[in-house]
């Protein structure tokens, strides 16, 4: 995941007095990939080389499923991002693209068809199951999702939030909600609006 997408949300004009007191943020982008970023004290953990939190290929999805990119097995984003969410056996895929049938089948979870319910289940454990994991490393006091999965998160929600009660050292004591922001493209106008002007010298002729 890049910068930009976890600083357009954190920076956002409803968000800003709030993250002025946040020391640890949690935010994970689910759509045509999945990501995490992490702010702390107010700046992104960027790794040793600008790269940090990579969890595409925690190894915790269909151990039969190879993945692409690194040729393992059993990674997360084969059944999390866009296209393995619309590989399930409930949904019949067709030639339209990928963003044509999410919205379909979001529509038809939306609505309530019960032919769902072992798919929310199943892929609401998973990101529990990558949420625990993540809190429990950074104890983190504000926890954020966005991205396509934003369209069904209200359904799969109770089965990701059980695994963290279960599961979660970090929060046993305390309840840790995950906010979901569904206009996360609007986040990204104001974030990035906030880096130009930040970084914008006019008086050098410069924008960094």
């Amino acid at each position: 995941m890049d910068s930009y997408r976890l600083v357009r949300l954190i920076l956002r004009d409803r968000l800003l007095k709030a993250v002025i007191v946040i020391l640890l943020l949690l935010h994970m982008h689910i759509s045509q990939g999945i990501g995490v970023g992490i702010v702390c004290n107010g700046t992104l953990l960027s790794g040793y080389d600008g790269y940090a939190a990579e969890i595409a290929h925690f190894p915790f999805g269909n151990s039969r499923q190879r993945c692409p990119v690194c040729k393992n097995y059993g990674c997360v984003e084969m059944e999390l991002s866009v296209s393995g969410l619309l590989h399930n056996n409930v949904w019949h895929e067709t030639s339209e693209s990928d963003q044509v049938q999410w919205e379909k089948m979001a529509e038809a979870i939306r609505s309530g068809d019960p032919a769902y319910r072992d798919f929310l289940r199943e892929r609401g454990k998973l990101i529990g199951k990558i949420f625990f994991i993540l809190i429990d490393l950074f104890n983190p006091q504000k926890v954020f999702i966005d991205g396509e999965i934003s369209d069904i998160f209200e359904q799969i929600r109770p089965y990701t939030e059980e695994v963290i009660r279960k599961h979660c050292f970090m929060v046993r004591d305390r309840i840790l909600p995950i906010q979901c922001d569904r206009q996360s493209s609007l986040s990204m106008i104001y974030g990035l609006n906030h880096i130009m002007c930040e970084k914008w010298e006019p008086l050098n002729g410069c924008l960094y």
